[in-house]
């Protein structure tokens, strides 16, 4: 299952309960690993790099915040304390794990947290 396949089913498990079953910025990583090829460690500081990518990572945190029904974080601090750990992941993930594909750098960081195993690699590296 690819992560976009993962993120929709998630979507879909939240629109069927109401409940939340992943932090919103392990959603966040799913929509930004599936891209991940599409990112470049523009600079060795994340907040350069954030910068650079800001508006992509943005319209994806927006995207969660309309799939899953939640409240944007208003400023900066409440933006990075929702969402950081996705940004630092996507970083690592094309920093230190590029030749990792998106899915094995998502099983990588959050495993298997279900206790089934919904990420597979697809395809080669990618």
């Amino acid at each position: 299952m690819s992560l976009s396949e993962l993120y929709s089913e998630e979507v879909n498990q939240y629109r069927k309960t109401g409940k939340l079953q992943v932090e919103p910025s392990q959603a966040l990583t799913m929509l930004l690993l599936d891209k991940k090829d599409d990112f470049f460690p523009t600079d060795v500081n994340i907040e350069h790099f954030y910068h650079d990518y800001e508006d992509e990572i943005k319209a994806d945190a927006l995207k969660v915040e309309d799939d899953f029904d939640l409240e944007s974080p208003k400023d900066n601090d409440k933006f990075w304390k929702t969402y950081g750990s996705a940004i630092e992941v996507l970083f690592d993930g094309i920093t230190q794990m590029s030749l990792m594909s998106g899915e094995d750098v998502y099983q990588y960081c959050y495993g298997d947290e279900k206790g089934d195993t919904k990420v597979k690699k697809i395809g080669g590296i990618k």
